[in-house]
């Protein structure tokens, strides 16, 4: 799977010169450092998105942005942006309507999380690095974990509101109790954990969003399995990845009507669901998910799409290995998958 990395990393370098030519530079701008939207506002949500992929080219020595010196300024303004974009309590705003958002401070959270990792096993020298890297790494780790443990310490006592901000906060939650040796966020995840995971036999999650919140819902399983060392998170995301492979229509898109949130209907691609396929594929020993992965990144070809970038949402320590492994070539099955579409939709919501 060497070309599926190769590939990757090329898009994340193409995401990269986007963002060094877009990046706001005035330093008279409180938005200095950060990244304007279509709307023209920048948001540190949008910032630590870019960031982290920033960080995995820096870091990557087969990247022609490795320990670049430009690149390394331009990511410390983008992580002093999003410093300074953070509440006193730790919250981060979704600007155009969350503030003091517990939900958008998880999914910030956990994007930085991965990368958190890395830095620290780097500079802890369980990952070996060049000397130049390892100071590069030493340097950006404090600030991810100022923003990280602050971020921790506004969940602790934060609100939701809908299905999948549950598992994100809890799974991040978990994640920071671990780094951080923080039994207050221990006991703030186990208390959303009492609800119960909503993912139904078939693999379905409460919210039936094939197109987005189940893979977000996949990853949060994922981090809390990592974070606790239960391996009985990995059941409902190998549910749902089972399932995923009967929503696959023949133009390559998921089948996304059954969805109650704003991907119902939508022409949406599994190139999200790469990653997820790959780490449970290698960490649970199931090829048939490695073909899985081995068939997204043929439809991204396909279809001339972006593979996500390297600063994966999953946790990076063990996908690496699995590049080595052979999937076989992969046929999705659309007869079943459109039989249980249908039941579904009639058969109406499900419950959480």
């Amino acid at each position: 799977m060497r070309k599926h990395y190769e590939r990757i990393l090329h898009d994340s370098e193409s995401r990269v010169q986007r963002y060094l030519d877009i990046q706001i530079l005035d330093e008279n701008s409180p938005f200095c450092g950060g990244f304007p939207k279509a709307d023209s506002l920048a948001e540190p949500k949008t910032a630590i998105y870019r960031a982290t992929t920033m960080t995995a080219c820096y870091l990557n020595p087969e990247s022609r942005y490795y320990l670049d010196a430009e690149l390394g300024r331009r990511l410390a303004l983008a992580l002093a942006f999003v410093r300074r974009s953070q509440r006193p309590g730790g919250y981060f705003d979704l600007i155009n309507c969350n503030f003091f958002s517990g939900p958008d401070t998880a999914f910030c959270t956990k994007r930085l999380l991965p990368a958190y990792v890395y830095l620290c096993k780097v500079v802890d020298g369980a990952l070996p690095a060049a000397p130049e890297a390892k100071a590069a790494a030493a340097e950006l780790k404090p600030k991810y974990e100022a923003i990280i443990r602050d971020a921790a310490d506004a969940l602790c006592h934060c609100g939701f509101h809908t299905p999948n901000h549950r598992w994100a906060i809890a799974s991040v939650l978990m994640l920071c109790a671990k780094l951080f040796d923080k039994p207050e966020c221990r006991t703030a995840a186990e208390a959303i954990l009492k609800e119960g995971n909503d993912c139904n036999e078939d693999g379905e999650y409460a919210e039936r969003s094939a197109g987005n919140y189940n893979r977000i819902n996949n990853d949060a399983m994922i981090m809390l399995a990592v974070a606790t060392g239960d391996e009985s998170y990995y059941a409902p995301v190998l549910r749902n990845l089972e399932m995923m492979l009967t929503y696959i229509d023949p133009d390559d898109s998921i089948f996304t009507n059954n969805s109650t949130r704003w991907d119902m209907g939508k022409k949406i691609y599994p190139r999200e669901y790469y990653l997820e396929y790959l780490y449970m594929g290698y960490t649970c020993r199931k090829p048939e998910l490695l073909d899985a992965a081995n068939a997204i990144m043929q439809m991204v070809e396909r279809h001339a799409l972006r593979m996500p970038s390297m600063a994966s949402r999953r946790m990076p320590a063990r996908i690496g290995v699995a590049r080595a492994a052979r999937p076989r070539r992969t046929t999705i099955n659309i007869t079943k998958g459109r039989a249980l579409c249908a039941a579904a939709v009639e058969a109406g919501p499900t419950r959480s």
